[in-house]
């Protein structure tokens, strides 16, 4: 009995450590960890599945604010409704001075040093992209590309969708697999990446107050030549939805890379939001973009570039061209409203 007493006070005190190590999160805040993640904390000696956070270098937290870091002084409440629409407004009022060149708006969400989180956060809401040129150094760069292929070799038994194009013009392979379901060990990079705090700090400002699934959805993609590319045109998507994106291999000139039109999430969250407020039947809503309509830009680059993009944003792929190969993981995170509503708008 005694030996038993001593082995539930030592799982007691390492739960405890464990809880303390963890974040606060809001109630309202849904996040997805994997579980096999949590039982190897446990083991952590005998394997390397906690990699560091491979964007904790190039989003850094912002520091707090100056003062009395003792002050019993409550922050302050929510903004008043005055303070918020003089908010919109001044983003609605940037996108109009909005220099249309799309080599100036690239330039405008583009990160190749370190940036507070802060600032990825605003371009997001002002722009609808943020783009971060080789995050993955060469080592980790090498692992998370024999994972990817292990994905796209073994994906299948993971998957809970594989979709397979081959023979139609997108001339593409992928495999939709839930994140909890990857092994951690064996996909610690992917893990790393997909499950990064960092991401995950900046999803919970970005859906501020609303429960979400946490980069639940993993999807892993190669797509060969194609003339005319399976996303089609410029469009939104029906769902909001924060997109983690990484080019696992050149996504540069030819490699189908994605197209965003900066800024357009400015206008075309409307069009989503007056559908879901109007109830549209989900297969009646036109969600195509004319291209005249915005600067669009190539969120490509090297090999272990990584962009992160809200999809009310205009977007769509390029095409591949011959010899050339597109090889992507992406991962999604998205409101529960928003899925809820979809539901319901596909059965009207």
């Amino acid at each position: 009995m005694a030996k038993d007493n001593r082995r539930h006070t030592m799982l007691f005190k390492k739960a405890s450590e464990y809880l303390s190590r963890k974040k606060d999160f809001s109630d309202s805040t849904e996040l997805h960890v994997p579980r096999d993640a949590i039982a190897a904390t446990s083991r952590v000696e005998e394997s390397q599945v906690l990699l560091s956070d491979p964007l904790s270098m190039r989003i850094v937290m912002d520091k707090p604010e100056t003062g009395d870091v003792n002050s019993k002084d409550k922050p302050e409440g929510p903004a008043d409704t005055a303070s918020v629409l003089r908010k919109v407004q001044s983003r609605i009022d940037d996108f109009e001075a909005l220099d249309r060149n799309a080599e100036a708006c690239l330039d405008l969400v583009t990160f190749r040093e370190p940036v507070d989180m802060s600032t990825v956060v605003e371009t997001l809401r002002n722009y609808g992209v943020a783009i971060f040129p080789s995050v993955l150094g060469e080592d980790r760069l090498e692992r998370i590309s024999r994972q990817y292929e292990d994905m796209i070799e073994n994906g299948a038994q993971f998957a809970y969708k594989v979709d397979a194009r081959e023979d139609s013009t997108a001339n593409s392979f992928g495999v939709w697999i839930e994140r909890e379901g990857l092994p951690s060990e064996r996909f610690d990079e992917v893990h790393a990446l997909f499950a990064s705090e960092t991401i995950s700090q900046i999803t919970r400002e970005i859906f501020a107050g609303q429960a979400f699934d946490f980069n639940s959805a993993l999807y892993a993609q190669w797509t060969d030549h194609t003339s005319v590319p399976a996303s089609g045109t410029l469009h939104w998507d029906k769902q909001l939805t924060l997109k983690s994106w990484l080019y696992v291999t050149d996504g540069g000139e030819g490699c189908g890379a994605m197209r965003a039109g900066v800024g357009s999430n400015k206008w075309l969250r409307y069009a989503r939001e007056d559908a879901m407020f109007d109830g549209v039947p989900l297969r009646k809503i036109d969600n195509s973009v004319r291209e005249e309509d915005v600067p669009v830009i190539s969120t490509g680059g090297p090999a272990g570039t990584f962009f992160l993009f809200l999809t009310d944003t205009a977007h769509g792929a390029q095409p591949v061209a011959p010899g050339k190969r597109r090889n992507i993981i992406r991962a999604q995170s998205r409101p529960h409203r928003v899925h809820e509503w979809a539901k319901w708008a596909s059965g009207l």
